[in-house]
């Protein structure tokens, strides 16, 4: 009787092996449940992560868009501008034409106005020889007396005639240096003209080629930030199926962390079976 108490008392070697197991179940069990929740909060915080690189890849979808539709406005914008531009380049040529034109008409009129000019004075010269011959003349006719009477009237009457047309030649020979010198003014005129249009055109011209290019580089952003909101979409796309995946990984880990929670509990209800059977 004695014997068979003692035998009782203590455990036989299968029961220790059971423990042992038992304990081997429950550590890796532990372990397996420390791993679990480890993942568990990585791929949580992961996931977290994960929608606020998303959200900020959407933002800057939004912004992509609100950077093309302000690319088409200032491509709209710039296409305007260059075909004002245009204009105003095609009329500067058009106005440096009608100078040149001008300043041709202006030289004609200056020709014209020398010959005007050398002929008032040959009349000039022509009304005062006539003048002094009439004088000649009436003294002539005064030393002939009688006889001299009526060419004398005549010889007056040419030396007024010569008079007048002499007066008439040197205010036109007048008025024409005035005119002459109107159109030497306006000829210059004409010449800084065409040098400021001129300027201004290479000006017009030089500007027209930065706008076009310009409005090139804002057609070539445009279509950058198309691709750029393609490519953003296709990653928020690729975003959301990843943080599908890793919340289908966490719904398993958390699993995986209630299975090993359960299997340390069965395995303390064998320990304790197990001293039961002892």
């Amino acid at each position: 009787m004695g014997q068979i108490a003692q035998e009782t008392t203590y455990a036989s070697p299968e029961n220790q092996d059971a423990r042992e197991l038992i304990l081997t179940i429950r550590s890796n069990a532990e372990r397996v449940n420390n791993a679990s929740r480890e993942r568990s909060e990585f791929v949580s915080e992961l996931i977290e992560r994960s929608r606020r690189v998303g959200g900020e890849i959407s933002e800057l979808r939004e912004q992509s868009r609100g950077a093309q539709d302000n690319l088409r406005v200032t491509a709209n914008a710039a296409d305007k501008i260059i075909n004002e531009v245009q204009s105003i380049v095609e009329l500067m040529d058009q106005t440096m034409q009608g100078i040149a034109q001008l300043d041709e008409q202006i030289g004609a009129f200056e020709a014209r106005f020398l010959e005007v000019q050398s002929v008032s004075k040959t009349i000039i010269d022509v009304a005062d020889r006539t003048n002094i011959l009439s004088i000649n003349a009436m003294i002539e006719a005064a030393r002939a007396g009688e006889h001299g009477r009526g060419f004398q009237v005549v010889a007056n009457e040419v030396r007024e005639l010569a008079g007048a047309t002499g007066d008439s030649a040197e205010i036109i020979s007048s008025r024409l240096s005035s005119l002459l010198q109107d159109a030497a003014q306006m000829s210059q005129g004409c010449a800084s003209l065409r040098k400021l249009t001129v300027s201004g055109t290479e000006t017009g011209k030089s500007n027209l080629d930065a706008l076009r290019q310009v409005h090139e580089n804002v057609l070539v952003s445009a279509r950058d930030a198309d691709v750029a909101g393609e490519v953003s979409g296709d990653h928020i796309e690729k975003f959301a199926g990843l943080i599908d995946g890793m919340e289908r990984l966490r719904d398993d880990t958390k699993a995986a962390i209630d299975g090993s929670a359960n299997n340390i509990g069965l395995t303390v209800k064998l320990e304790k079976c197990i001293d039961h059977l002892c």
